[in-house]
């Protein structure tokens, strides 16, 4: 999204976004999708055996608490709302409410992805501009390397392109580019080109694109703490 339409705060999230049981009679279809896939499942003494029991405590930390607002944790994740709204859901004969929706889920952000795409379809419009350039980031000499089965890894590993990743050569391109050190690394794309066949990036002449570095679980520590300078810190070299 461009800047001025981005929702930079929790006073703009907080009405459109909850962790909450959707009403039963007025949103019949929410109601049974976050019953189906978004409820954490019963625990403790009711489910001994959840897989996330450890030491016979929920290892996710539900039930949640009830909050009136969103917010935003110590790491910068949204705490959405979940309040004490009276909807509930039944499993294995436990009632649970608001307390115990989990706020996210791949299967139902694939369905929706996919409703959108087939809705621009339907309406003629192109699904390809603006292009999207998926921006790798790794930390040293972790990068990906593509090689075939029958290859040698001692002449893979001398090729001069396996140091010279997109992650690389941005920052590379920043040494000896005073434009490039004006822009963060998911910005590049919107004034440079990344040229596959010498791997390096070269000033954009035409066309429009943006920039979409993948997520990354706290779990993994330094490259997690990486990924979140990259989306403030302009111009490394």
């Amino acid at each position: 999204m461009h800047s001025d339409n981005k929702l930079p705060t929790v006073e703009f999230i907080d009405p459109i976004i909850s962790a909450e049981i959707p009403n039963k009679i007025e949103e019949p279809e929410l109601y049974s999708l976050v019953n189906e896939f978004m409820i954490h499942c019963p625990r403790g003494a009711e489910n001994i055996n959840c897989p996330c029991m450890v030491d016979k405590k929920c290892s996710k930390n539900f039930p949640k608490q009830f909050c009136n607002h969103s917010s935003v944790d110590q790491n910068g994740f949204p705490l959405y709302r979940r309040r004490n709204g009276g909807h509930f859901v039944e499993k294995s004969g436990v009632k649970l409410d608001n307390r115990n929706v989990v706020p996210y889920n791949k299967y139902l952000l694939k369905r929706y992805q996919t409703h959108i795409n087939v809705e621009w379809c339907n309406q003629g419009s192109s699904i390809k501009y603006p292009s999207v350039v998926r921006l790798p980031f790794h930390l040293p000499n972790q990068q990906q390397i593509v090689y075939g089965e029958d290859d040698d890894i001692d002449d893979v590993l001398d090729k001069p392109s396996v140091a010279a990743s997109k992650f690389t050569s941005w920052m590379e391109c920043n040494a000896i580019n005073s434009e490039a050190r004006d822009l963060t690394y998911v910005k590049f794309p919107t004034k440079f080109v990344w040229v596959l066949n010498g791997r390096f990036w070269k000033r954009r002449k035409v066309g429009k694109a943006i920039g979409r570095i993948h997520s990354v679980s706290p779990n993994l520590g330094e490259a997690y703490f990486l990924r979140i300078l990259l989306n403030k810190v302009k111009g490394p070299t």
